[in-house]
């Protein structure tokens, strides 16, 4: 699985581009992130746009993204989720943890 990344205003971007993912994927997304918080990014925002279905997998790869920014004192947020994935979020209460947004520009304008 290719990650897609980009960098906006000095966030991070890491986009979730699967509704079907493996603990492969999850350990991509990890040493990914990892790589760059060795390079001093402190502000991560989960894109999961188009995502629309989520399930254990995801809630594990961002509760693992969430506690590796956390260990490097890096903020980890979460932007273009949809009603759905944000009422299920609420529901698992990782919402009370993480700030969720519906939009990316959103969840960059949240670390201000």
């Amino acid at each position: 699985m290719e990650i897609e990344s980009s960098i906006i205003d000095n966030v991070l971007i890491l986009k979730i581009n699967s509704e079907l993912l493996t603990e492969v994927d999850n350990n991509e997304f990890e040493k990914f992130l990892n790589a760059n918080l060795e390079k001093n990014i402190s502000k991560i925002v989960i894109d999961i746009t188009g995502v629309n279905y989520f399930n254990s997998s995801h809630i594990g790869i961002i509760v693992r993204l969430f506690s590796s920014a956390r260990n490097k004192n890096a903020l980890l947020s979460i932007g273009g989720s949809g009603e759905r994935i944000t009422s299920l979020l609420e529901t698992v209460k990782l919402s009370s943890v993480i700030e969720v947004y519906p939009s990316i520009a959103e969840a960059i304008d949240g670390f201000e």
